[in-house]
């Protein structure tokens, strides 16, 4: 088989970035564990290769494999690296930088939120003094659906996870009563998947406007949102919008999203549109 080449320019060795791709893809496989083959057709590189490479894992203990019906999946050394960086992660930090320069762009308070079962966590935040206040704390939690974030999430969902949130009793897209319009949604959610990101204008906050734009981790549904908060009015939309896009590709390219491959973002650079 032919393997798949780096990107044009990258200066990454090929053996690490091969060896990463293996443990993204046994880390989104849908079953735990994957045979030699699977890997190798998924990842793009020779069953010779993916053998050496895993060999080279599972002597590291960071995959396991299985004696009697030859699979692999993630071995016990990933939980090790995993807890050390949930106990030291500080979502500050690490998205704040990017959250800092959409914050001063757009004039505008912007967020970043992970989807904790039906809710929206905020985790991390940047301010801007405009002289007038837009407060959300840290750890507020909103419906997971709520307005620019819910549609924004819901669209890059894959079928099984949207006909899961469809199933729930109330849906806030547009509406904090609940009510709810399948065809206006299917219609911003066309939007979305277009342009990168989803909007509200006075509908879930009077007088209070939102962009937000899906954050991916390794899988192919949105592990959470960056969205702005702001008065700005809504023919600054078009103007906002891509850049709250562009800096939610970034951020999902801190948490290991191979953002050529989730995104089909028009217009943002290093973005291939599929």
């Amino acid at each position: 088989m032919e393997e798949k080449k780096l990107g044009k320019g990258s200066s990454a060795s090929p053996a690490v970035e091969q060896a990463a791709r293996v443990l993204i893809c046994l880390g989104k496989n849908p079953s735990f564990k994957m045979k030699l083959t699977e890997i190798c057709n998924a990842v793009g590189i020779h069953k010779s290769k993916g053998h050496s490479i895993l060999s080279a894992l599972v002597k590291h203990g960071l995959v396991q494999k299985d004696p009697d019906d030859k699979t692999y999946s993630l071995g016990p050394g990933i939980i090790s690296l995993s807890r050390k960086v949930l106990d030291n992660l500080n979502y500050g930090e690490l998205v704040g930088p990017s959250l800092e320069v959409l914050a001063n762009a757009t004039k505008s308070t912007a967020l970043f939120g992970v989807i904790s079962e039906e809710s929206l966590i905020v985790v991390a935040k940047r301010e801007v003094d405009t002289g007038i206040g837009i407060t959300m704390g840290i750890g507020h939690r909103l419906p997971v659906t709520w307005g620019a974030h819910g549609k924004a999430v819901f669209s890059f969902m894959d079928d099984e996870q949207k006909k899961k949130v469809l199933s729930r009793k109330k849906l806030y897209f547009n509406n904090e009563q609940g009510k709810f319009d399948i065809e206006r949604l299917n219609a911003e959610t066309d939007a979305c998947k277009k342009n990168g990101y989803s909007f509200d204008i006075g509908q879930m906050s009077k007088g209070i406007n939102a962009i937000a734009s899906p954050v991916f981790g390794a899988g192919r549904n949105p592990i959470g949102a960056v969205f702005v908060l702001g008065t700005f009015p809504e023919a600054l939309v078009p103007t906002c919008g891509p850049m709250v896009a562009e800096k939610a590709v970034e951020v999902s390219r801190l948490f290991g999203a191979e953002t050529e491959s989730v995104f089909g973002i028009i217009g943002i650079k290093g973005v291939r549109h599929v």
